[in-house]
């Protein structure tokens, strides 16, 4: 994988974040009391942010996992 494509996975990831998490506001923001159905939908929402989350954060341990891996060759 290039780093362009890194790059453009994760700029998706991260505007999927942002959708959700604006989609979580939404919600909230239309009732100050919301329904059985809206808790229920702000709860999966919330679910699959925190796994856009997860995937977020092992694509930079492996980005920064590679990068330690050619500074180390480049130092032998």
């Amino acid at each position: 994988m290039t780093n362009e494509e890194k790059a453009n996975l994760y700029g998706h990831l991260l505007n999927e974040h942002t959708k959700i998490g604006n989609r979580i506001s939404e919600i909230k923001g239309q009732n100050i009391n919301p329904s059985q159905s809206d808790l229920k939908k702000i709860k999966e929402l919330e679910m699959k942010k925190l796994e856009t989350d997860g995937v977020m954060a092992i694509a930079q341990n492996i980005h920064q996992q590679k990068i330690q891996i050619d500074l180390i060759e480049l130092a032998e």
